[in-house]
């Protein structure tokens, strides 16, 4: 456990503290785990769109598996138009969330037929319960 900063940071109002590491931030407190690259903070001024998804993992996945798996989508994303960021967290019923900001509604929606068809993602999708997926496309305000 050594390199690990405690830091406090606000999400959504609510002030948090966690558990930071490269490559991972551990909330202490909601019941999420948020895992991610805090280090390399995206612009998102940019963005326009907020794709909000939710899954849980198939049987018998485990957890840090999907985990880092879904660190490494982050390296196939990048190269997507429109892409800008995306943070995954964990809730604590194992409902996994995540969020990609866009830089509009039709860049986010291609995306996600090229996620599906493309090779690179195969491991991440078949940790994926594929029948616990949601998905809504929101524009953002503020």
């Amino acid at each position: 456990m050594k390199n690990l900063v405690i830091k406090k940071i606000k999400v959504l109002g609510s002030s948090l503290k966690v558990l930071t590491k490269p490559l991972k931030i551990i909330a202490l407190s909601l019941g999420i785990i948020a895992i991610g690259s805090p280090a390399i903070a995206a612009d998102k001024s940019t963005a326009n769109v907020l794709e909000y998804v939710t899954f849980r993992a198939a049987d018998n996945v485990n957890v840090d598996k999907l985990a880092r798996v879904a660190v490494d989508i982050d390296k196939v994303l990048i190269d997507y138009p429109g892409f800008i960021d995306r943070q995954v967290s964990l809730q604590e019923d194992g409902t996994w969330v995540e969020v990609v900001y866009w830089e509009n509604i039709e860049t986010a929606k291609g995306a996600l037929d090229k996620f599906l068809k493309d090779p690179k993602t195969a491991e991440f999708l078949g940790l994926v319960d594929p029948k616990s997926v949601t998905l809504v496309y929101s524009s953002i305000k503020h």
